[in-house]
């Protein structure tokens, strides 16, 4: 039996897909962001369910996060969100990436390897409008773009920025960026007859800024929404009376007898440490605080006087639903001072992933 485990729902994966969709633009294609594993999700198992969705692209991070993806059967267009290596230019190629392009330099090296196998090669280009991260500025860009869009073969597919400030309904900053991205865009009409898609929207862009969808949208955090549950198991009951200390440092003092539970999860597994005195479980349907600070194997929560409800071995949820009640992602990432993506990406390998599609 396992310590813990990491339940990922690939039904509701699925129907968050669908969901997505529909509240798209008709012409708008859906990009799936699968870095990082899928943030710690299970890239594989993911895109095997968003595969017969028929989404337009899988986005990756590295170039072995696309390997991976290639080698299970995933033949879905992936977008490589990082201009690659140049020792990873071949890699491109032969495994039918995506690259995204900024520098001449690197784009003048992939058109030279293109050439030699005879195959047109596929590329987004990136504009930086103020994100300060991948991507040229756009007095650069005009010029580096100029450059590449000469190069016989590559073919421009497609051009994207980052929004930064997404996450806020109102934000001068995103029309800013849009501005910016426009202006290039129409530049750039003077210099090439061909066709390409534009795009910009990240999860957060999609749901504040539906005027700025575009042609596609690049979904992350939205399509992982109430498909993971990361449970574990009471490992012990303890009697504990008036005035005890809980755990390291001891940061809790107990005002009352109280049965103490341990359970076996802690930060080794990916719980926050942030979480100490703070966070919350579920046993049976009902909520338990977190007392004492978290360590690396184990948390402690506090059952209070009875604790009848509650047996040593009974399941424990920290982050999904159990019977009515629940605590999401979103709950544990703000009480810890984090974003969910960060918790997502901690829950640690030695927690076992399980996939159900109930």
């Amino acid at each position: 039996m396992s310590r813990t485990k990491y339940i990922v729902d690939l039904k509701q994966y699925g129907n968050n897909i669908k969901n997505i969709r529909e509240s798209l633009n008709p012409t708008t294609k859906i990009l799936l962001t699968l870095k990082c594993d899928a943030y710690g999700l299970g890239a594989v198992k993911l895109a095997e369910v968003a595969e017969k969705q028929n989404v337009a692209y899988f986005g990756v991070a590295s170039i072995e996060e696309a390997l991976e993806l290639r080698e299970a059967g995933i033949e879905t267009n992936i977008l490589l969100f990082s201009e690659p290596f140049l020792d990873d230019l071949k890699k491109i190629v032969t495994l039918n990436i995506t690259p995204t392009l900024f520098k001449p330099s690197s784009a003048y090296l992939l058109n030279e390897i293109s050439k030699k196998k005879g195959i047109i090669t596929n590329f987004h280009f990136k504009l930086d409008t103020g994100m300060a991260r991948n991507g040229t500025n756009p007095e650069q860009a005009y010029t580096d773009i100029q450059y590449i869009l000469n190069l016989p073969y590559l073919k421009l597919e497609s051009i994207y920025t980052h929004i930064s400030d997404g996450s806020k309904p109102y934000s001068s900053y995103t029309h800013n960026q849009n501005r910016q991205f426009v202006k290039f865009i129409q530049k750039v009409k003077l210099l090439s007859k061909n066709s390409y898609t534009i795009h910009i929207a990240n999860s957060d862009t999609t749901l504040n800024f539906p005027q700025y969808q575009y042609d596609m949208v690049r979904i992350g955090l939205h399509s992982y929404r109430h498909i993971m549950t990361l449970m574990s198991k009471v490992l012990l009951l303890k009697l504990m009376d008036l005035g005890d200390f809980i755990g390291y440092e001891r940061s809790y003092t107990l005002k009352r007898k109280a049965i103490i539970a341990i359970i076996a999860i802690g930060y080794g597994d990916g719980i926050p440490y942030q979480l100490s005195n703070k966070g919350t479980v579920l046993i049976n349907g009902i909520e338990y605080p977190i007392v004492g600070k978290v360590c690396m194997d184990h948390i402690m929560v506090n059952l209070g006087p009875n604790s009848g409800k509650v047996s040593e071995g009974d399941d424990v949820v920290i982050i999904g639903k159990q019977k009515q009640q629940q605590i999401s992602l979103e709950k544990v990432a703000r009480i810890s001072g984090n974003i969910p993506y960060s918790i997502m990406t901690g829950i640690s390998k030695r927690v076992p992933r399980e996939y159900v599609s109930n």
